[in-house]
């Protein structure tokens, strides 16, 4: 049958002035509520259940406030958070599930940004930016499985010896998935600091000079909680089989218990430096030239305690210098075309 799905998303927006010509402010808020009934007829008992799925973005919003702190000062700040939660697992459409695993799975995802920027002209001909923002996200799950997990890779209905209750198709798994994050926190922190210059040489100059800088981190716990079994029933291996075929366990050097797995604490922190310069020569014909160089540093996912080792790539200013060199030619020089 035909999944049965409804979806709620109400919102609102609302900003204006709180200080008339100085101070303004904008929030809004846009949450969505959805829920999936699915009916299957397991293969494994012929019997026919409807299980249910929850979605939800609860604190999906947004705000800002600007201010006119005075004629040569500008200011904003803004917030903004988009988690999401999904209640329960599904099973497969086709039936190949069990209908004996545990479906009460949930994922919850909270991440948040928020920036601030300071703009100051003191001058007609000087403008001066400051920007900085920062970033966190996290995954995680609850109730997942916590061993193996079987996967049936070819069928082994009506194999002889095999117990009726043993018996399923291709795609028949003991539970739904293994798989659990137990966090997988990324964040990111940045700032920029820039001047801008105006002058007449030889035609019309926007300098911009300024530097940049990146901290990026991510914690991480995520993976098989037990080993993968794929079992290729009625099957040989390079000529040789068992009484009922042949099996494959997915693990890793590290943690042979499990399977698939990645886990570590690393952080990045990278500082770049620009110049360029906007040049309209004459009404049509404008140069964009630029420099720019980082330092930038590259970690691998290491954590000591499992005994992985603590490697990293390191970029100095020297190692890169990218120029750069574009034009723009207006026909008329009308700007109507470029």
């Amino acid at each position: 049958p035909k999944d049965s799905y409804t979806r709620f998303e109400p919102g609102f927006t609302l900003g204006g002035p709180l200080a008339k010509d100085k101070v303004w402010f904008f929030v809004g808020y846009n949450p969505s509520f959805e829920t999936t009934d699915r009916t299957v007829t397991f293969l494994a008992d012929n019997a026919s259940r409807t299980m249910t799925q929850k979605y939800s973005r609860p604190a999906n919003a947004t705000a800002n406030l600007t201010a006119q702190l005075g004629p040569k000062t500008r200011t904003r700040v803004s917030f903004t958070s988009s988690g999401y939660k999904q209640e329960g697992l599904l099973p497969a459409l086709d039936g190949t599930s069990s209908p004996t695993a545990n479906y009460a799975v949930n994922e919850i995802s909270p991440n948040y940004s928020g920036s601030a920027s300071l703009d100051f002209t003191p001058t007609s001909k000087l403008f001066i930016s400051a920007r900085g923002g920062y970033y966190r996200y996290n995954l995680y799950n609850e109730g997942v499985y916590d061993g193996t997990r079987y996967l049936f890779i070819t069928s082994n209905v009506g194999m002889a010896g095999v117990p009726p209750n043993l018996q399923g198709a291709v795609g028949t798994t003991n539970v739904p998935t293994n798989f659990s994050t137990t966090r997988d926190i990324k964040t990111r922190m940045s700032a920029q600091l820039d001047a801008t210059y105006y002058m007449s040489l030889g035609g019309d100059h926007q300098w911009k000079i300024g530097a940049q800088f990146d901290r990026i981190a991510n914690d991480v716990l995520r993976g098989e909680t037990g080993n993968l079994v794929r079992i290729l029933w009625d099957r040989a291996l390079a000529g040789n089989r068992g009484t009922y075929g042949y099996y494959q366990v997915r693990s890793n050097g590290v943690l042979p218990q499990r399977g698939f797995t990645t886990v570590g604490n690393i952080h990045s922190n990278n500082l770049g430096l620009f110049l360029q310069d906007s040049w309209t020569i004459n009404n049509k014909l404008t140069l964009n030239l630029g420099i720019r160089t980082e330092n930038e540093h590259i970690p691998n996912f290491s954590d000591k305690s499992y005994g992985l080792p603590d490697t990293a790539i390191n970029f100095s200013f020297k190692d890169k210098l990218a120029p750069r060199v574009g034009a723009a030619y207006d026909l008329k020089g009308d700007g109507k075309w470029k």
